[in-house]
């Protein structure tokens, strides 16, 4: 009888290793599709899936922060702000809470980790996606987000691309 259990066990514990592999794999294909349609970098998306399942964030709304920062840029610097990298982290911000310099901000995947940690931060402290924008780009409070039209033009691009990716699954 305990035996019976253990071997249930174990072929659970397999469906369930099978079935997040499968989810990892569609994840990454997804991520990848969406990358390369927005700015023709599909290879940044094993990053942004690591970055985004190490902090509980989606990746295709990390890959959206990605591209409205940046461009998908990881030598991207802000001469205004002095925001550095793919998702524009500030050297002397609370989103670097190691106090990373400038040289270190700039890899890809240190980058993508802070701006996941810090995108996840927001989203607890502020209930929504539009709202978390709005505080990551540099507006002080997270219910003045719905006038601002940085955030809403993400918002619709997130939409598009939501849209975009159906049709492709459709047609494959």
């Amino acid at each position: 009888s305990q035996g019976r259990e253990v071997m249930a066990i174990r072929i659970v514990l397999l469906a369930w290793a099978a079935l997040f592999f499968l989810i990892g794999e569609a994840r990454s294909e997804t991520t990848t599709a969406a990358l390369a349609h927005l700015c023709g970098r599909g290879d940044l998306a094993p990053l942004v899936d690591a970055a985004a399942l190490r902090h509980h964030v989606r990746p295709l709304r990390l890959a959206l922060l990605m591209w409205s920062e940046s461009h998908c840029r990881e030598d991207a610097v802000n001469a205004r702000t002095g925001t550095i990298g793919l998702t524009q982290i500030l050297a002397t911000g609370s989103a670097n809470p190691a106090h990373l310099e400038p040289d270190e901000l700039s890899a890809p995947e240190t980058n993508l980790d802070l701006g996941a940690a810090h995108l996840a931060r927001l989203l607890r402290l502020c209930g929504s996606f539009g709202a978390a924008l709005a505080v990551f780009h540099g507006r002080r409070f997270c219910s003045s987000w719905r006038s601002d039209r940085h955030v809403l033009r993400i918002l619709s691009m997130e939409r598009a691309l939501m849209r975009w990716l159906r049709t492709q699954a459709r047609v494959s």
